[in-house]
């Protein structure tokens, strides 16, 4: 409800698929991502461009989120926003 936050969320050891740093000075990145469920999905993270050049394809990272809406060209989807990652550890 109105005050309260928006549920995050944390995907373990998703799989980086893309990384792409955005924005008029490259100051975001958009990561494709793909899980145990091999399902891609686009995250973007706000102000986290200067991490783009660390992260490669085949990387894997554990990742808080948060879930929204998009609207682009008259198109909607499901934006996944990143609020925090690290790189995972697999045992």
């Amino acid at each position: 409800g109105v005050g309260n936050r928006r549920p995050r969320f944390l995907a373990p050891a998703v799989e980086i698929v893309s990384v792409d740093r955005v924005g008029g000075d490259r100051q975001h990145l958009k990561l494709v991502v793909t899980g145990g469920d091999r399902v891609v999905r686009k995250m973007i993270g706000f102000t986290f461009g200067h991490h783009g050049a660390a992260l490669k394809p085949g990387e894997h990272l554990d990742v808080v989120y948060e879930v929204g809406a998009r609207t682009w060209n008259g198109n909607r989807e499901i934006e996944l926003k990143m609020i925090d990652a690290k790189h995972a550890h697999e045992s």
